[in-house]
C-alpha cells in the first residue's frame, strides 16, 4: 500500500489582501512571488480562517486592508 504525505505549510508565509464591503469580501492570497488565489466570499471571519486552515495547514498568514479604488 501507498503511503500518503499529510500536506503542510509549516513555515511558509502567505499574504491576505481584503477588500471588505458589507455584502462581499474580495480575498487575494499571495507568497512573495505569486498570486496564489483571488476569490470573493461571504463577510465573515470565521469563514476566511476556515478557508485558509483547510487550504494551507500549517501557514502563517499576515493580512491588511487592501482597496481597489
Amino acid at each position: 500500500m501507498k503511503k500518503v504525505n499529510k500536506l503542510s505549510f509549516t513555515d511558509k508565509h502567505f499574504y491576505i489582501g481584503l477588500d471588505v464591503h458589507k455584502k462581499q469580501w474580495t480575498v487575494c492570497i499571495s507568497d512573495n512571488q505569486l498570486m496564489i488565489e483571488n476569490y470573493t466570499m461571504n463577510p465573515s471571519p470565521q469563514e476566511l480562517k476556515k478557508h485558509l486552515d483547510k487550504r494551507y495547514p500549517g501557514a502563517t498568514f499576515h493580512s491588511t486592508y487592501w482597496s481597489m479604488y
